[in-house]
């Protein structure tokens, strides 16, 4: 049987967050991670990306960005 190390097999997360806190997290899974935002009123948001890293990856920062809520 072959032992896996949880710090390398466990999931990584990433999430999005606004100013005022975290609003959705994903899950990395191969290769990629799926975000689904919860409903935002309507107009322009400024949101940020942050990976958390794993013990063999390093944490990231992505850029703001801006979406519109319709």
């Amino acid at each position: 049987m072959r032992r896996q190390d949880p710090a390398i097999d466990s999931p990584r997360r990433a999430s999005i967050t606004k100013p005022h806190g975290k609003i959705a997290t994903g899950t990395h899974s191969g290769g990629k991670v799926t975000i689904t935002l919860p409903r935002l009123s309507r107009g322009r948001h400024t949101l940020h990306v942050y990976y958390a890293g794993s013990s063999t990856v390093n944490a990231r920062n992505g850029a703001n960005f801006v979406i519109r809520s319709t």
